[in-house]
This record gives structure tokens, sequence and C-alpha cells, in this order.
């Protein structure tokens, strides 16, 4: 059986959404988990063992003016020759539609919170309310395993990159968190990062991107 997932952006959401990766593999005696990921994501889907294959979106060259309109035809041709069982797009907005539309599978699942059109490109909804990003996943994977339970997120590890001796981050040996998000559904309360540091004194914890002062950065490097 092959399930394509569907959430090529952004960096954030592709993290959040592949903590139920490995539940998906649940789905039949024989899974091949599929990823469809942009091109500038890719190494963090590589990344995680649950995902069998992925399925580059070329967003950055395809946004650049002259794109060829037969290019994109060829794209989606082969998407549609991959013949997946199972569509789960967790992006719902109207080019996610339209690739889990395009891919031909019979059973495609989408979040009833789903934008620009995107629902009816759906066989099946997924109540998801205002809850938080992951706990939105994992509602839409249990329902595409038929599950009633609650599921957790499998949190993996990655091999850490060296970013700078400068900084003191030697490989593998620390952390990052990235605690901001425009959507408040995303955002975990700094209260938690607060805990998480306090819990594992030995970690090394690098805070990174943009956005208002979080008290948890007293026990944490920042960049």
């Amino acid at each position: 059986m092959k399930v394509l997932v569907v959430k090529p952006t952004a960096l954030g959401d592709v993290a959040q959404a592949l903590l139920l990766a490995p539940h998906l593999k649940r789905l039949a005696a024989e899974v091949e988990l599929i990823w469809l990921v942009d091109e500038d994501y890719q190494a963090l889907v590589r990344a995680c063992p649950a995902v069998d294959r992925i399925i580059l979106f070329p967003r950055r060259r395809w946004k650049k003016a002259g794109t060829a309109s037969r290019e994109i035809a060829s794209w989606l041709r082969e998407l549609r020759e991959e013949e997946v069982d199972v569509v789960l797009d967790l992006q719902g907005l109207a080019r996610s539609g339209i690739m889990t539309w395009m891919s031909g599978a019979r059973r495609r699942v989408g979040l009833e919170s789903a934008r620009e059109f995107s629902r009816f490109a759906y066989t099946e909804l997924v109540p998801d309310a205002a809850e938080h990003a992951v706990d939105r996943y994992a509602r839409a994977v249990a329902q595409v395993l038929g599950s009633g339970e609650a599921l957790a997120p499998c949190y993996l590890s990655a091999e850490s990159q060296n970013l700078s001796p400068s900084w003191g981050l030697i490989k593998g040996a620390y952390t990052v968190l990235h605690p901001y998000s425009i959507w408040g559904t995303k955002l975990w309360p700094w209260q938690r990062y607060e805990e998480l540091a306090r819990a594992l004194p030995e970690e090394k914890f690098v805070v990174v991107g943009r956005g208002p002062f979080f008290p948890s950065w007293r026990t944490m490097c920042w960049i």
C-alpha cells in the first residue's frame, strides 16, 4: 500500500507533521510512506526513518517568471503515475488540494480547516477546530488509520549540524528549539520550554528564530 503525505512547507510545519509519520506505517502490513515536500526542506524529511521516499516540489523554481506549463503538467502526470492508495493533505491550501486531487487516489483525507477551496479535493474531512497543529495532525492520522485512540507524537532524534565553533556547539551535542509562529495554534507556551530545560539540565538548548523575549532564554543559548 502506498500512502502519500502532502505537507511541502514550511520548516516548522513539516517538523511537527513528521512527529506522526511513524503511526502511518500501521495502516497495513506493508506500507510505503511517501512525503511530498518542498526542495528546501527535503533534508528534514530524509532524516525521518519512517518516511520511505520523497517527492520533491520545486516551488522556488516554479515561482520564477517563465516557468513552462509543460514542466508542471509533467510533474503532475508523474505524481498520478505513482498510483498511491491514500493521500493525507496536511497543508490545506489550493496547491496542495490540486496535488491531492491529481494524485488520483481513491481515498483523499484533509482537514476541515483547509482553505482556498482545497477541501473540495478530499473524500474525507477531519474535524480539527482550533487545536494545536500537532493535535490536528494526530487527529487526521487517526482517521486515516480508522483508530479512535489518541495518538502521541513520536519524537525522533536527528544528527545535529555543527554551526560554528565560536558558539560552542559541538556536533550531535545540542538540541535546537524554534519557538515562534504567526499562528497561535502552533505555539507552545514558553513555560513548557522552561520545564524542558529544567528537566534536562545536562542538555544544551539553542533557540533560533525571531520573536518576543522568552524568559527561558536565561538557560539557553540564543542564535
